[in-house]
């Protein structure tokens, strides 16, 4: 708990901010959605934890709609606003 509620939270929102400053806000919006992700990630690779179908299933859902808002975020709006 300590691991993934200090060290991982601290490595995730260090690397939000070292976003923002690098661009700007609607850009760097939809990486913030990385940051459960980043967790699991840590849990799995230092603490050997078995991640459950559903959180590899709800993961790979965050990472493709980041995908699809930051490479063609033109086709993702027009999907919207059908």
């Amino acid at each position: 708990v300590i691991y993934l509620g200090i060290v991982m939270t601290v490595l995730g929102y260090g690397a939000w901010f070292y976003i923002l400053s690098k661009h700007p806000m609607p850009v760097a919006m939809p990486f913030l959605l990385l940051i459960p992700v980043s967790a699991i990630l840590g849990a799995v690779l230092f603490l050997n934890e078995v991640p459950s179908i559903d959180v590899i299933f709800g993961g790979s859902i965050i990472i493709t709609g980041i995908a699809i808002i930051l490479i063609e975020p033109k086709i993702f709006f027009k999907l919207i606003r059908r």
